[in-house]
């Protein structure tokens, strides 16, 4: 591998590790905002105890986020190997197109 391919592993690796981190946060933003709504949106059944009503909405809530978390993390993947594909795509293109107009000028 030449300098440039060295570069572009190393950069891709450190999207994987530092992309990694962002989209698990903001997954984990999300969960917690889908968590705090549906605890939000849970009504008492006429004549529930509070205790069970209280026991059923964080029983709901901790199902929406793990909902959103799951959702999250499948879509996680795919996005990171669409965006490196693409910008190693692009990345060859610009070298083969570069490489094509110094032959064409040397000739």
């Amino acid at each position: 591998m030449n300098m440039w391919q060295r570069l572009g592993v190393v950069l891709s690796a450190l999207f994987l590790v530092i992309g990694g981190f962002l989209l698990e946060n903001d997954a984990q933003s999300r969960a917690r905002m889908a968590a705090s709504a549906t605890k939000d949106a849970c009504h008492p059944i006429h004549g529930e105890a509070p205790e069970l009503f209280e026991g059923r909405c964080t029983h709901s809530a901790y199902l929406a986020a793990e909902r959103e978390l799951s959702e999250d993390r499948k879509n996680f993947v795919l996005q990171m190997i669409v965006c490196l594909a693409a910008v190693w795509g692009l990345a060859y293109a610009a070298v083969y197109s570069t490489r094509w107009v110094r032959a064409g000028r040397k000739t």
